[in-house]
C-alpha cells in the first residue's frame, strides 16, 4: 500500500480507505470496459500458501481449528475472523504457534497474540507478570 495517509489519519484507518478506493477503481475499469488484468491476486491461493509457508497447515485445518474454537480466541474469547481483509490492525486474528517447535497452538486474537509475543513465549515470565498483576 502506498503510504499515501491523510493528515490525522491511522495506518489502519488509511489501509481500509485504500482497499474501497482500489475496489472502486477496479470496478469502474471493468463498467469501462477496461478491466484490469484478471487474476493478479488472488485471496484465497495467497492465503493457501502462506499457512503452508509460516505454519505447514491448509486453509482446511485453519478452519477446523477455527471451528473447534467456535470461532474465538483461544485466551479471551473474543471473536476473530480468518479474514482479516477490510479490518484495522486490532482486529485481526493470527495463528499461533510455538517459535521452537512450529506447532501450531491455536488461533489468537491480535492482542493476545502480541501479550504472548511480548513475553518471548515464556511460560515463567507470563506467570510473574500474571502474579505481578494480582497483587493488591
Amino acid at each position: 500500500m502506498p503510504n499515501a495517509r491523510l493528515k490525522g489519519e491511522s495506518e489502519d484507518a488509511a489501509r481500509i480507505r485504500y482497499n474501497a478506493e482500489m475496489r472502486a477503481y477496479r470496478a469502474q475499469r471493468k463498467a469501462q470496459g477496461r478491466p484490469l488484468k484478471e487474476g493478479t491476486y488472488d485471496y484465497a491461493s495467497c492465503r493457501e500458501a502462506s499457512l503452508k509457508r509460516k505454519y505447514g497447515i491448509t486453509p482446511e485445518q485453519a478452519q477446523a481449528l477455527y471451528d473447534q474454537q467456535e470461532g474465538k480466541c483461544a485466551i479471551c474469547d473474543k471473536p476473530v475472523s480468518l479474514d482479516n481483509r477490510d479490518k484495522p490492525k486490532s482486529e485481526h486474528s493470527a495463528i499461533d504457534h510455538c517459535h521452537k517447535t512450529g506447532e501450531v497452538r491455536g488461533i489468537l486474537c491480535f492482542h493476545c497474540n502480541q501479550g504472548i509475543g511480548k513475553f518471548y513465549d515464556d511460560p515463567e515470565r507470563l506467570r510473574k507478570a500474571a502474579a505481578y498483576v494480582d497483587r493488591p
